[in-house]
């Protein structure tokens, strides 16, 4: 996941606190549906290597300010700092990382409190609106939401507090009574110094639009096993025939010593019976 540097709009600090991420934060795991998938797996000798993929494993946000010139709507890469913003505007819109993946777009443009409090609301939506504009021209499909806010002059107060404003005291006071918007404006006129650190360190901050990116990221992933070694493979001895009783004859007529089976010399013997009966029959005719 690449780092980009976010400007921030003073203003969404004030009133959208959850928006104003300067840093990708997680979600909630049970905010994140998880798809794990098996990739690969391979074999290291007794160990079994598997390589996953854990789909939208984290959600996070990221969040981009553009700002605009006083009393203007119309979105310019050249003003301030917008050319570093928009650069980074970009590389969400056109992202070439193929793990991350944009749930959602969000959008809300402001306008600071100087001027007409009606004026500056419709400066605030038109504002939301060209960016809108831009980002649906950039990225085809994209289904933004629109919101808007006109900051009022309370909305200052932190910033006042935390600058070195003349008569910080005096224009506390003012920012935080219970009075009317174009009244508050009227006494901070009096405050001459006070009134020009306003216009150019703090209001000019409050001039801008925010995106907000809910995207989320897959998450690579290796897990290793331990196989059981293999068991020897036995090898089975071939069985030796049973030995069969072996007899011993000794042949009348040549002399021979054979070696028979059981069944052999049962026919050997019957073999002989037949010789010497016929030789007796020979010798009796004689």
């Amino acid at each position: 996941m690449k780092k980009f540097t976010l400007s921030i709009c003073f203003c969404c600090m004030l009133a959208m606190p959850a928006m104003a991420q300067s840093t990708p934060t997680s979600a909630p795991k049970n905010e994140c549906k998880r798809d794990t998938v098996l990739l690969s797996q391979s074999r290291e000798g007794n160990t079994l290597v598997s390589h996953y993929v854990a789909r939208c494993a984290t959600q996070q946000t990221a969040t981009v300010a553009v700002h605009f010139a006083l009393d203007v709507s119309t979105l310019s890469p050249s003003f301030g700092d917008n050319a570093s913003a928009m650069a980074t505007l970009n590389k969400w819109l056109h992202a070439s990382d193929t793990t991350i993946h944009i749930k959602s777009i969000a959008i809300h443009g402001y306008a600071s409190p100087d001027g007409e409090v009606q004026k500056n609301v419709a400066l605030a939506q038109a504002r939301t609106t060209a960016m809108a504009d831009y980002i649906r021209k950039q990225h085809p499909g994209a289904n933004p939401t629109l919101t808007s806010t006109a900051c009022k002059w309370n909305d200052c107060v932190s910033a006042v507090r935390q600058s070195a404003i003349s008569n910080k005291q005096d224009v506390l006071k003012i920012l935080t009574a219970n009075e009317s918007e174009p009244q508050k404006e009227q006494q901070l006129h009096h405050f001459a110094d006070a009134w020009k650190s306003l216009t150019h360190d703090i209001l000019p901050t409050m001039r801008c639009v925010e995106v907000t990116f809910v995207y989320c990221t897959d998450n690579y992933f290796t897990t290793r096993k331990q196989l059981p070694a293999p068991k020897p493979v036995e090898t089975k001895q071939p069985t030796q025939p049973k030995p069969q009783p072996i007899a011993i004859i000794e042949e009348e007529d040549t002399g021979i010593i054979i070696e028979m089976q059981r069944g052999e010399k049962e026919h050997h013997k019957k073999k002989q019976e037949r010789k010497a009966h016929k030789r007796a029959s020979k010798r009796a005719s004689k």
